[in-house]
């Protein structure tokens, strides 16, 4: 269900701000907890843009489920720096029923944050994961792995995955998605309009690896980051056995049976190449100038040497 619709953020990568004109509108917690108890599952998939937002209307919710007891489980996706902001909110959100949240952590750099006009810090990342695993919460962790990465970048990537310990990674390929400002900018980049490869899994801008190379390099993350699931998922369990043990456990083992069934795909870069075969050559990579050593592309993500914002944006 959704208790929201929009976003107040304007991130150059994501384009569901510009649908509602960068404006949220808010069910009341009263007209939240009414839909709750018509819905006969236990478990509740709360679909906002931005679940973690709005301080006072998530402790309006609070009061709300705790004077009708409501007791049900719920899901949602939300920013990291609200996370890291307010983790009291988050310990009362989690004894009302939350139990997993999905967010954009996107980079382990400043300065590519800063160019995604994300509006947060990698010290807040790693702040909210600590948060997420003390408070017994499955955290979901989206990030970027940039085309234009070298090797080392996208070890530096994953090991710093690792380090946080989220407990469900998700690396995607930055992709300048249609009716985001980062396609505009970067339309003349782009290698091809084919919309089915828009689909965070494929580089549809020229990759500074060989295409073949980065994406053996890409597909390691499901393996490398490995450390980080088990970090996540042991200290969920640790403090909150009950709910993994016994409430979740159908779910757990679908998730688990899942994993192991699509581990051959997301482990293979040939069904990228496979995918790209008469839509995007394959000698499609990035131009270094051997002069100035600079990238023609904007660098985001992890760095041996800091970028200034001007850098990162391209300009």
């Amino acid at each position: 269900m959704n208790t929201s619709r929009g976003c107040s953020f304007d991130c150059n990568f994501c384009a569901i701000w510009e649908f509602y004109e960068r404006k949220t509108r808010y069910m009341s917690a009263k007209a939240i907890c009414d839909q709750l108890e018509k819905i006969p599952e236990k478990f509740v998939f709360l679909l906002d843009d931005n679940f973690l937002t709005n301080r006072t209307r998530l402790e309006q919710l609070c009061d709300e489920i705790e004077r009708r007891g409501i007791k049900k489980y719920f899901a949602t996706q939300g920013r990291s720096d609200f996370i890291a902001d307010h983790p009291e909110l988050m310990r009362r959100l989690r004894d009302c029923g939350l139990m997993m949240v999905l967010s954009g952590f996107e980079s382990n750099s400043d300065d590519a944050l800063a160019a995604l006009r994300k509006v947060n810090t990698f010290d807040k990342n790693k702040r909210a994961a600590k948060i997420m695993r003390e408070l017994g919460m499955i955290s979901i962790g989206v990030f970027m792995a940039r085309p234009e990465f070298k090797e080392e970048e996208l070890d530096m990537l994953y090991d710093t995955i690792n380090e946080m310990g989220v407990a469900i990674p998700l690396v995607t390929i930055l992709s300048p998605l249609p009716g985001t400002q980062m396609h505009k900018k970067m339309k003349d980049q782009l290698l091809t309009t084919d919309t089915r490869l828009f689909d965070l899994l494929h580089a549809v801008t020229p990759t500074r690896l060989p295409r073949e190379q980065f994406y053996k390099k890409y597909v390691e993350w499901h393996r490398k980051t490995l450390k980080s699931t088990w970090k996540g998922f042991f200290s969920a369990l640790w403090r909150r056995p009950k709910f993994f043990l016994w409430d979740s456990i159908g779910g757990t083992y679908r998730f688990i049976k899942k994993e192991i069934y699509y581990a051959p795909i997301v482990d293979s870069y040939e069904s990228h190449l496979r995918d790209e075969i008469g839509i995007i050559p394959a000698d499609a990579i990035a131009v270094v100038s051997t002069t100035t050593k600079k990238r023609e592309l904007p660098l985001f993500g992890a760095q041996t040497r800091p970028l200034t914002n001007a850098e990162c944006a391209g300009s």
